[in-house]
């Protein structure tokens, strides 16, 4: 049994009761109940609350000893869904539906209304096996949450990928472009706008807000910026100086709230702050909702404080514990030929056996380091539970970037745009969120402040690149993405030139990465070479491929908020196309539409062409065949259709006053034939080329009466026993209303739609919609499926 009780039987009884409103519409709150409790019913959903409703909330709000404020809409919808449909609720008498992950977002539990927020941020951690040393994050988040597998950072450097954790944005929107002021970035260059930043933004919403641990780099260096600083926003400051060891896994400094603590050569960092962030949360009271961003500096180098530079130093408990640990030396380790990669790359010479068994030291003190990382989860965890916060607390595990450890000849290092630099570890846990969950699509670190703003029902004070993961954790089939942007700088080692910038996209199945100042390439195909050893920007069989991607990053690579979101297709265009009127009357043009995300060039048989996207003009005549090329990111298509258009000169001659009543009415239009209003009424989307294949069909079939109508198209008849939702009732209607040859168009991601897709086909266009509901609407006719 989850956090919150089922709801009882004669609280659904009093939903049911609620549902007999004469126009059979119900609140946004009626509406969750119905879809998430399996009450078999999909009424329309007004927005509002009414009496029976009010009613309903305090009743609620009694039973589960919760307090739902705001608006009713979404969010109400959801508050309730926190409550009533986490982890492991099952469904008890009475009920349908629960079972984890029953809805996830702004929410309601023990507590505080708004949930709590804990985001741990490791530094410098790949995703490349490092999480499988903490045993206790798996148990207590990873097991107890989602875990994104294909989360990346949109910048592999701490100063900006921390930047855009603060503000939701890409480098080039946000400004910080790395670590110091010689390279566009650091701290001082972030400090003009830090003021307009998640913590800003949650602490005048009223959340209790804390930094526990390290900053972006260049804070506090005691030049630019003094130690003492406090930055604008946070409730509990205790950040990390640099110029009092922000890197000293010993003998360190903290600045708490503008006063200086200082810590021995007995205190291990790492512990300090998991200590630190368990006596903040229990200090905050428990109806006020807190933000925490707790960010140890672990697995990074550091010092001891004796050694300034050196590490990274693990807990003295933790020391030796790793050390049978062998040195992962995947294909691209120490990777033999480099010759295709840019030439920064091409510079690095082979390492040594010397050099290897150094980094083999190294990568073991790395995850030695972890292990104190997995405690503090531990410590975090606890407290949460301690102060009644845990199950109305999202809690965050990531980190600002990955790490080279050999991996392509590079030592050491980030920065770069293979995979150990770009991909970082991202676990969810909260209330709502499914049990042991995996996503796979395309996260990276610019979506993470628009989950913190979702998830705490609060309004954001930028335009935000990315989108909030909680769609996604609650739905795996959510619609998503298709491609990242990656920006970064090249970094040979020793290092000699930061200067040098890339700009980069990431698929599911590819990077393409565009080297800015050299012109240089690379096109990696991660379905056959995962490690990124062969570089195939050159190949000919990727030509296409790269045409695409290339693209791609053309629309993303100066991106701005929904422009950031990359949905489009990736493959080849398909060969379809289709006129929107076939039967149309004499002196009109039809249209041929296709797919607006494709362009299209179409060539008649007089060798007359048309560039346009979405649709083209062509003349009537009996039956005409193109030549067309359709093109979008990924290339073009050459193919040939022959598509008729006729002219027939129909609107209705031929046919009794009478029987164009029938048809009219029959297409839902309340007026009489020959009113002035009728026209126009005809001329809106379809109906004219539904009007127009009907009265072809009945003069070719010689029908006008009445009866014959009805003989020749069933579903016009109001006495027809079948009813609408069935598929023999669909297909009849789609075919006699001049649909059939839309039924099975290819859409723009070249999916086949078929019946189970038929709503988005009866909703792609206004006009459509309404004739065929007319036609399943008319009276007598519908039953219960």
């Amino acid at each position: 049994m989850g956090y919150c009780p089922q709801l009882s039987q004669p609280l659904l009884r009093g939903m049911r009761d609620t549902m007999t409103s004469p126009q059979g519409q119900v609140s946004e709150l009626q509406r969750f109940f119905l879809d998430h409790y399996g009450m078999g019913q999909q009424p329309t959903v007004t927005g509002e609350f009414d009496a029976a409703t009010e009613a309903l909330v305090l009743r609620f709000q009694e039973e589960q000893g919760i307090e739902l404020v705001g608006a009713v809409g979404p969010r109400t919808r959801t508050a309730i869904a926190r409550a009533c449909a986490s982890g492991d609720l099952g469904a008890t008498e009475g009920t349908a539906g629960g079972g984890s992950g029953g809805g996830v977002a702004p929410g309601a539990g023990n507590g505080a209304t708004r949930p709590s927020i804990v985001v741990i941020m490791t530094d410098d951690q790949d995703d490349m096996g490092s999480m499988t040393v903490m045993t206790k994050t798996k148990q207590l988040l990873a097991d107890q949450g989602v875990t994104f597998v294909n989360s990346f950072v949109e910048f592999p450097l701490c100063c900006v990928s921390r930047a855009s954790f603060l503000t939701g944005q890409y480098a080039h929107n946000h400004g910080v472009m790395g670590n110091t002021p010689d390279e566009d970035g650091g701290y001082a260059r972030f400090m003009a706008t830090e003021d307009n930043t998640i913590p800003v933004w949650l602490e005048n919403a009223g959340y209790a807000t804390a930094l526990i641990g390290k900053y972006l780099n260049g804070y506090g260096d005691g030049k630019v910026v003094p130690a003492a600083h406090v930055p604008p926003g946070w409730s509990e400051w205790q950040g990390l100086p640099e110029e009092f060891g922000t890197y000293n896994y010993f003998s360190f400094g903290v600045n708490r709230n503008g006063v200086l603590e200082r810590f021995g050569p007995v205190d291990y960092q790492t512990d300090v702050l998991a200590q630190r962030a368990a006596d903040y949360i229990g200090s905050v009271p428990i109806d006020k909702p807190l933000f925490l961003w707790l960010a140890p500096i672990a697995p990074h180098f550091g010092g001891d404080g004796d050694d300034a530079w050196g590490g990274p130093f693990p807990a003295p408990r933790h020391e030796g514990a790793l050390s049978t640990l062998a040195l992962p030396q995947p294909p691209n380790f120490n990777e033999a030929d480099v010759s295709d990669k840019p030439a920064f790359m091409r510079q690095l010479p082979l390492m040594s056996e010397g050099a290897i068994a150094t980094l083999a030291q190294s990568f073991r003190n790395r995850r030695e380091t972890l292990l104190a990382v997995d405690d503090m989860v531990e410590t975090v965890v606890r407290a949460l539970q301690d102060s009644g916060r845990l199950e109305n607390t999202f809690v965050v595990f990531t980190s600002d970037n990955g790490f080279s450890q050999g991996e392509h000849r590079r030592p050491e290092g980030k920065r770069v745009v293979y995979e150990e630099s770009i991909r970082v570890p991202l676990v969810i846990r909260g209330p709502g969120v499914p049990k042991g969950a995996v996503r796979t699509q395309l996260v990276n670190n610019v979506d993470l402040p628009a989950t913190i703003v979702d998830a705490a029902g609060i309004t954001a004070g930028r335009t935000f690149d990315g989108k909030s993961l909680l769609p996604l954790v609650s739905d795996e089939a959510a619609p998503w993405r298709s491609a990242l942007l990656i920006e970064g700088t090249d970094s040979p080692l020793p290092r000699v030139d930061w200067e040098s910038r890339y700009e980069a996209v990431r698929t599911t199945d590819y990077l393409f990465a565009d080297h800015v100042a050299t012109g240089e390439s690379e096109l990696y195909d991660l379905r056959s070479d995962a490690h990124q050893i062969r570089n195939g920007s050159d190949d000919p069989s990727y030509a296409t491929v790269t045409i695409a991607l290339r693209s791609a990053l053309g629309n993303l690579r100066s991106c701005a908020g929904t422009s950031c979101w990359f949905a489009g297709s990736l493959v080849a265009p398909t060969c379809t196309m289709t006129a929107d009127r076939n039967i149309i009357t004499t002196g009109e043009t039809a249209r041929i539409a296709w797919s607006s995300t494709h362009a299209l060039t179409v060539l008649d048989q007089d060798g007359r062409s048309s560039t346009a996207s979405g649709s083209v003009a062509v003349a009537p005549t009996q039956t005409t065949s193109y030549s067309y090329r359709f093109t979008n990111s990924v290339g073009s298509t050459t193919c040939r259709q022959t598509i008729s258009v006729k002219a027939s000169g129909l609107t209705g001659s031929g046919l009794s006053v009478e029987n164009r009543n029938v048809l009219a009415k029959a297409l839902g239009y309340t007026g009489e034939f020959g009113d002035g209003a009728y026209m126009a009424w005809l001329s809106e989307g379809y109906r004219a080329s539904v009007w127009d294949t009907l009265t072809a069909r009945l003069l070719a079939n010689a029908g006008d009466s009445e009866q014959e109508i009805y003989a020749l198209f069933p579903s016009l008849d109001p006495n027809h026993p079948l009813a609408c939702g069935t598929k023999s009732k669909r297909d009849r209607i789609a075919h006699e209303l001049g649909f059939a040859g839309m039924f099975g168009v290819i859409d723009a991601q070249g999916v086949r739609v078929t019946d189970g897709e038929f709503p988005a086909w009866r909703d792609a266009d206004p006009a459509r919609r309404s004739v065929f509901d007319a036609a399943c609407a008319r009276p007598g006719k519908l039953t219960t499926p």
